[in-house]
């Protein structure tokens, strides 16, 4: 296979891979920074404006399979890998091993950012449980109202 034909375009997709995953990651510190001050709008904002990021990604890897597969080749990591080796770029290489590392960061900020989401949600779940005088996932001996709540055993009952 003549790797100078595929080159071009591998070195194209390569580069606009890594271009989205760097705006993706300056999005998801934005998002962050967005969870930690708890501002509502510029969470909503920042979450609508992450998909297409996403799905930008998604597409780059479909044209990068759909271009090796267009040559010949198997659209896997194992040929890519063989690819990158035939293409011989030192240059290339760099930004390949630049997308996977920002990738797996990328990954990891997104995981973050959607567990403090969840910890938030479930903190004022139980907030408003607690306001609306729900009982409350911990055992408390008095209710939301202050009154005591006699529902609760204290583990001192006695025998009768």
């Amino acid at each position: 296979m003549d790797v100078t034909e595929i080159a071009p375009e591998i070195e194209q997709l390569v580069s606009q891979e890594l271009v989205c995953l760097s705006k993706l990651d300056e999005l998801l510190s934005k998002e962050h920074l967005a969870i930690k001050n708890s501002n509502q709008e510029s969470l909503q904002q920042h979450l609508l404006l992450k998909e297409p990021y996403i799905t930008h990604l998604q597409q780059l890897e479909q044209q990068r399979n759909h271009v090796m597969i267009c040559h010949g080749l198997a659209p896997t990591v194992e040929a890519f890998t063989d690819l990158l080796l035939a293409i011989n770029s030192p240059e290339l290489d760099a930004r390949w091993d630049l997308v996977k590392q920002q990738l797996e960061e990328v990954k990891l900020h997104n995981e973050v950012n959607g567990r403090l989401i969840n910890m938030r949600r479930n903190t004022n779940e139980n907030i408003l449980k607690i306001l609306l005088g729900n009982r409350h996932v911990s055992n408390n001996t008095y209710s939301a109202t202050g009154r005591k709540d006699t529902s609760v055993r204290t583990g001192l009952s006695f025998a009768v």
